[in-house]
């Protein structure tokens, strides 16, 4: 029996996934390609630290590898976007009319 091989992607809300899972799909044809949906920004998270992004990273893959009972050499790809929408201080741009 072949490996199956995975690309799993993190995005922050179901809009994204819409907007370019098709396209992955596509780009990745060979591999299967499951979706975490986060809700939101998952590095901007309060709770998120540089001690504990990688683990909580982790956590998600761990929730795709049970739900579909993939092994972890499955995966051959993460792959997490994110954008910058909400990511500058308010009133950080001056406007000169």
């Amino acid at each position: 029996m072949s490996e199956k091989k995975v690309v799993a992607v993190i995005v922050e809300g179901p809009s994204d996934e819409n907007a370019i899972g098709g396209i992955l799909k596509e780009i990745f044809s060979s591999e299967e390609v499951q979706f975490a949906v986060v809700h939101g920004d998952i590095t901007s998270d309060n709770g998120t630290t540089k001690e504990n992004a990688v683990s909580k990273i982790g956590a998600l893959i761990e929730t795709i590898r049970s739900r579909y009972g993939y092994n972890w050499r499955d995966f051959v790809r993460i792959i997490h976007i994110a954008d910058t929408d909400g990511a500058f201080a308010q009133n950080c741009i001056k406007e000169k009319f």
